[in-house]
């Protein structure tokens, strides 16, 4: 398997020191093939490209350029390549077979039966060729005739020709376009009475544009932001101060909302209680940070002291307890 490999690799060493020396050498052809066969898809695509843009008529260039285009999924420049070759050699079975494959493929089903009836013709034990040949065929059969399509394409146009070839001429209505002038002052003339407008609506049919589009307009929404609802959700949260903020405009913007009034009222008299407990905690606190811390040294025996101290420590933790 070494042996193989040190094989191949010295093949495209010797096509590739070959095509530097020489850059007119027909060498690309097979050197395109050995990048193919290696899998350097890009390597044999540039070189089958220069090698064919030099030498467009070397049929094997044409081959190589097109299995690369192939394998890249280059469909258009694949076929047009197997077209060169198809066209210079009609019995290339490769290029017949894989250029009816494309045909199919983009729907140009009449170009792939000719491509393997070209094919068949020189080889007629292609039985593979054969089937594809009559499933196409029996595809061209199921399609709709030429007749039928150029009715469904026919304009307007053809059809007065034909009725006018068929002895029946006929003239094109053109409507008639109203003049640039003319302006309906009363858009109910000709009406009848029953179906007069009002005065109301003649009125509304005299504002002008502007002031009729104000006149219809919408009442601006209320905003989303400022409903009980998510106020309310704010309380929940523990946010009373931006519920009470929801409360105050919907209670500026509706004044006659009672029960947005009495919310209001409640909640700040919460928040107000909760601003005065805070304060006396405060206060606790304050008075706990100052409060000296004079315990006995060790070693003494004044235990009426330590006693005392930890009575005071209790009577502050009590305190704290009752403002929160």
């Amino acid at each position: 398997m070494q042996s193989s490999t040190e094989s191949f690799w010295s093949e495209i060493k010797r096509y590739e020191e070959r095509l530097k020396s020489d850059p007119a050498s027909y060498c690309f052809a097979p050197l395109a093939e050995v990048y193919l066969r290696a899998g350097l898809l890009d390597d044999a695509l540039a070189v089958s490209r220069a090698g064919v843009a030099r030498y467009p008529g070397y049929v094997a260039g044409q081959m190589a350029l097109a299995r690369a285009c192939h394998q890249k999924g280059l469909i258009d420049e694949c076929r047009r390549a197997l077209e060169a070759v198809a066209s210079a050699v009609p019995d290339h079975a490769e290029a017949q077979r894989l250029l009816a494959r494309l045909y199919a493929e983009s729907g140009q089903t009449q170009a792939a039966c000719q491509a393997l009836q070209t094919l068949l013709d020189f080889c007629p034990g292609e039985e593979t060729a054969r089937i594809e040949l009559e499933s196409l065929q029996r595809r061209l059969t199921e399609l709709p005739h030429d007749d039928e399509l150029e009715l469904i394409e026919l304009t307007e146009a053809d059809i007065l020709e034909e009725l006018e070839e068929a002895g029946q001429p006929v003239t094109p209505v053109v409507p008639a376009m109203p003049a640039a002038a003319a302006v309906v002052e009363n858009p109910w003339s000709g009406v009848s009475d029953a179906l007069q407008p009002t005065s109301e609506l003649e009125a509304v049919w005299a504002l002008p544009e502007q002031k009729l589009a104000a006149a219809v307009a919408p009442p601006a929404e209320q905003d989303p932001l400022t409903t009980a609802t998510l106020a309310e959700l704010y309380v929940s949260q523990g946010f009373t101060d931006k519920a009470v903020e929801i409360y105050r405009r919907i209670v500026a913007t509706d004044p006659g909302n009672q029960e947005a009034a009495d919310r209001l009222a409640e909640l700040e008299r919460a928040e107000a209680a909760t601003e005065t407990e805070a304060g006396q905690a405060a206060v606790v606190a304050a008075d706990l940070a100052s409060a000296p811390v004079n315990l006995p040294s060790e070693g003494a025996a004044d235990q009426q002291a330590v006693v005392t101290v930890l009575e005071g420590w209790l009577e502050n933790i009590r305190r704290l307890r009752v403002c929160r």
